[in-house]
């Protein structure tokens, strides 16, 4: 069975990374439309929106470029997990799965903490804009 996987680990690496860009994208853009549709929600007649203000739109757009570097980590943890499992006994490319799980892990602490410090801002900004 880890002859197969071996030998189609390209395969599978490029399937996974396939797939990830595919749901990246998806739950991002998903994200957006979500946040701008529910901004709009009692604005006006039917097919009537207002355009959201600029911060809000800056904070939804890097909300969208967060949201994707976070999947990007999860995904890495995942494949260095791969690594980890399927290194046989190999002690290089077992501590090459450690290393990238903990740079990972370090990686999303420091998007979780953007995205955090980002949505305060623009939460505050947006609220200043509008006079609340």
């Amino acid at each position: 069975m880890f002859n197969a996987i071996k030998k189609n680990k390209n395969f599978i690496l490029s399937t996974l990374i396939l797939i990830g860009v595919f749901v990246c994208f998806n739950s991002a853009f998903a994200q957006l439309n979500m946040g701008t549709q529910l901004g709009n929600a009692g604005s006006g007649a039917f097919g009537e929106s207002t355009p959201p203000s600029l911060p809000t739109l800056i904070g939804n757009v890097i909300g969208v470029i967060l949201g994707i570097l976070g999947m990007v980590l999860v995904i890495l943890i995942l494949y260095a997990g791969f690594l980890w499992m399927t290194s046989g006994g190999d002690d290089k490319q077992a501590q090459k799965g450690q290393t990238y799980i903990k740079n990972a892990v370090a990686g999303l602490a420091v998007v979780i903490a953007a995205y955090a410090l980002t949505n305060f801002v623009i939460d505050s900004l947006a609220g200043a804009v509008e006079g609340r």
